[in-house]
């Protein structure tokens, strides 16, 4: 699924993407207002699919309600300005990275949101500005995962909330945080590690 320049008050849902040789669904700049995608599943059984999801300067788009993602080398990439884009209640599953933020700015990611299985629950670099990180579940599965947070360089993010649930839950990874080179402005609150 690829969308291009905008897309106004549309709604993709429940739709399934098997093995894509690239990305399940792309959505590239434009203006997304009243847009929003809903309960798809994207797998990659017999192909690695290297994306899940991958955004890149995506205005006002929603991304609701367990868009489930399994199998994907990388759950989402987020790249660039996302003024008025909410991610919630979503569950990424099995593969190198779940949530991808590459100098992604106003992003909201809230809600229930799980992530499971992976090497790197959240990997963020770059200028975070705007964007929260809340009310996530990363679990590692298995202790031989790495990191459920890393923080490579990253500025001006904020990982967790001090209101009910906007904390983050990581458990079962190496390290649960990791941040080093040249952090500035990381906010980490009331997020709950646990072996």
């Amino acid at each position: 699924i690829y969308a291009s320049g905008g897309l106004l008050d549309a709604t993709l849902q429940n739709n399934t993407v098997t093995d894509s040789s690239a990305a399940g669904i792309v959505f590239v700049p434009g203006d997304y207002t009243g847009t929003q995608l809903l309960d798809n599943t994207i797998t990659g059984v017999n192909v690695t699919t290297p994306q899940g999801i991958n955004l890149r300067n995506v205005a006002s788009l929603d991304l609701l309600k367990n868009t489930t993602v399994t199998g994907a080398t990388t759950g989402l990439i987020a790249t660039g300005d996302f003024s008025g884009t909410t991610l919630a209640d979503n569950v990424f599953s099995t593969g190198s990275v779940g949530l991808r933020l590459a100098t992604a700015t106003n992003l909201t990611l809230t809600g229930v949101n799980q992530i499971e299985d992976y090497q790197y629950g959240i990997y963020a670099t770059g200028d975070g500005s705007g964007t929260v990180v809340q009310g996530f579940t990363i679990d590692g599965a298995t202790k031989s995962n790495d990191f459920g947070v890393f923080l490579l360089g990253v500025q001006n993010i904020t990982v967790g909330g001090s209101g009910a649930g906007q904390g983050n839950s990581i458990s079962r990874f190496n390290t649960g945080f990791y941040g080093g080179n040249g952090l500035a402005n990381v906010s980490l609150l009331s997020n709950e590690v646990t072996s």
